[in-house]
């Protein structure tokens, strides 16, 4: 996360659909311009290569595939 181009924040923010006893979280915080400035011109030069995906993709999925992430999904919550 860069802060008006001044601050950032660099961890693993928990954003998955897991329960949160089974993650762990770690975010370092910097006052630094450069820092914070180099960080938001890997972001725009990552979103410039970067394609959407929308539900309609996914639902076009290969049936194994979608069923490959199902149980994935299942292993990793018990």
């Amino acid at each position: 996360m860069v802060i008006d181009r001044e601050r950032c924040m660099v961890g693993s923010f928990d954003v998955n659909k897991f329960e949160r006893r089974n993650t762990a979280e770690v975010v370092v915080t910097a006052d630094d311009a450069r820092l914070a400035r180099r960080i938001e011109e890997g972001f725009l030069s990552s979103l410039k290569r970067s394609r959407e995906v929308t539900v309609e993709d996914r639902r076009k999925r290969w049936f194994f595939t979608r069923a490959a992430e199902w149980l994935s999904y299942r292993m990793m919550r018990s």
